[in-house]
């Protein structure tokens, strides 16, 4: 079969796509960097989104677009990307006139909120698309661009910019994937990691209402610690001024104007020097000084007018059903910055600094040292927060940076909802068969040590990377690889992730959480040779960090 170029006219104006092939020769169409806003230039940089201006004639949309500004060691080294004009849609579809409308899924990657986008390096649909499934993905903007949050209304800046990023492209995927041989009434959204986050903020923003139908948040919610801005902003505009050698009474708009002159690379560069080393020694809390937050003032586009935990509980997506899930040790991930020595030290004496974010911020250093002081026995006993027992730091950073935020968003979503919640966990070795994405993850975050699954290390079970070819018959990771694939194909298809196939070791049906139950909590774990239905293994250590609150009602309102 020859090259194709189809055209398919959306709401927006024509777009001209290019048919590819498969990894295993199948064929299907692919239409990239559809625009879906009007590109943040000159004085839309750090503005919320406004809808795109409508074309006549045909969009090339036959390759990758840029990617949004940022800096990315993923190669190994520290490399500056990015451009004002990133913001577009990626479809890849197998049949752009099916009989019957298609289902779709739609990916948010991740990157922490400063890093990352929807290349198809990584997030390659051939996995997704050969099995009757459109596959979606977008950039949205990142870092300050996407996350700059300014107090006077009149600048217009009240924050967020990236989140409503997301909503536009979800609002304009919802209006025009049925010219792409879509059903506009079977949008799944899932993503991992930051995009994990992404999704449950789309959940309870009231910007996102229905234009989705399920949802998948994967190693992230927006209750993790890294995923909302640091209670020091305030403080850390005041040093991105002085940084910027504005004057100390510098207002919002001399540093507004003062923002919008500055060349990207530079001022990604001043970002950088923000926030102070014994500021990030609460589990992580101060990962970004740019991230979501409750915006001052309501506005017309306005994403969070409260805080997640009070949308959650009355959140427009309490009907629909949801997967939520991660990998076995999502601690990993901070094994190559997290805490140095002398942090070490600062959280053996004060051990406040392992709380909850919320508690931390609640109850300071010196009340907080008491509670903070039954996650230090309980993870370490009698031994010191220390590289030496490193191991056991990282253990506790599983769940303070993500189980157990992700515990109270799934037990939240479940209380309050009519819809059904499902939970896995993901927990695999990395593959000797197929090493070549493990291999670049692992050496970018110094992990090649370590034994597990790390977080971030579920991706090349749903989408085809460029760094190695897809799991066969006969390697290390292809039974687990197709139970989590099969069950997300499902569950975007149908609503219910349990297929044929799906043989539990233990002959336990996957079923979901009931209503009201916070303990004990059916999951299905992955193994590499064992599949099984079990109480969630983080299960006994959650109830200790749940012992830190007073009562269930502090822990979910």
């Amino acid at each position: 079969m020859s090259t194709v170029y189809p055209i398919v006219n959306t709401n927006s104006g024509p777009v001209k796509g290019i048919s590819r092939k498969n990894d295993v020769g199948k064929v299907f169409y692919s239409f990239q960097h559809i625009p879906y806003a009007q590109q943040p230039i000159g004085e839309l940089r750090f503005k919320d989104p406004r809808p795109v201006i409508p074309w006549n004639q045909p969009l090339d949309c036959t390759k990758e677009g840029p990617k949004c500004f940022q800096f990315d060691n993923l190669s190994g080294e520290l490399e500056f990307f990015g451009s004002d004009e990133c913001l577009g849609v990626n479809i890849f579809t197998p049949n752009l006139k099916p009989w019957r409308p298609l289902p779709v899924c739609v990916w948010i990657h991740g990157g922490g909120f400063v890093v990352g986008s929807s290349s198809t390096d990584i997030y390659g649909p051939d996995l997704i698309v050969e099995k009757g499934v459109i596959m979606v993905s977008f950039n949205y903007r990142l870092g300050i661009f996407g996350f700059l949050s300014l107090k006077d209304p009149k600048l217009g800046v009240p924050g967020n910019a990236g989140l409503k990023d997301q909503s536009m492209a979800l609002k304009w995927i919802k209006e025009n994937i049925s010219h792409f041989g879509g059903d506009p009434n079977n949008i799944t959204v899932f993503g991992g990691s930051a995009g994990g986050a992404s999704v449950h903020y789309q959940m309870i923003s009231p910007m996102s209402k229905n234009l989705f139908n399920r949802a998948v948040p994967m190693s992230g919610s927006a209750l993790s610690p890294w995923a909302t801005v640091p209670t020091i902003y305030p403080e850390l505009l005041k040093r991105l001024a002085a940084v910027l050698r504005l004057p100390e009474d510098a207002n919002d708009e001399i540093l507004y104007e003062a923002l919008l002159k500055c060349d990207p690379k530079e001022l990604l560069i001043y970002v950088e020097t923000l926030i102070k080393p014994e500021e990030k020694l609460n589990s992580a809390a101060a990962w970004s000084s740019f991230l979501p937050q409750v915006e001052p003032y309501v506005s017309e586009m306005c994403f969070l007018p409260a805080s997640p935990l009070e949308l959650g509980r009355n959140a427009w997506s309490l009907g629909m059903d949801v997967i939520f899930g991660g990998c076995e040790n999502e601690g990993f991930l901070w094994n190559g910055f997290s805490v140095d020595e002398a942090g070490m030290m600062e959280i053996n004496k004060n051990n406040a600094y392992l709380l909850p974010k919320e508690l931390f911020e609640e109850l300071g250093v010196e009340e907080g040292n008491s509670k903070g002081k039954i996650l230090k026995e309980f993870y370490f006993g009698e031994k010191d927060v220390s590289r030496e027992n490193f191991d056991i730091y990282l253990s506790y950073l599983d769940e303070a940076t993500f189980w157990h935020q992700m515990y109270r968003a799934f037990v939240l979503q479940r209380q309050n909802s009519s819809g059904n919640t499902f939970l896995y966990n993901l927990n695999i070795p990395p593959s000797v068969d197929v090493p070549g994405f493990y291999k670049l993850f692992r050496d970018s975050y110094q992990l090649t040590h370590m034994n597990g699954t790390c977080h971030g290390e579920d991706l090349p079970l749903l989408f085809k990377t460029k760094y190695d070819r897809r799991f066969q018959k006969g390697d290390d990771n292809y039974a687990a690889q197709q139970v989590f694939l099969n069950f997300f194909i499902e569950f975007v298809k149908r609503g219910d992730p349990n297929f044929e196939s799906l043989e539990t070791t233990n002959d336990e049906p996957w079923k979901p959480l009931e209503k009201g139950q916070a303990e004990n909590l059916s999951t299905l774990e992955i193994l590499r040779n064992e599949i099984r239905v079990q109480q969630l293994t983080k299960g006994e250590k959650i109830k200790v960090w749940n012992g830190l609150y007073d009562d269930n009602k502090e822990l979910l309102m």
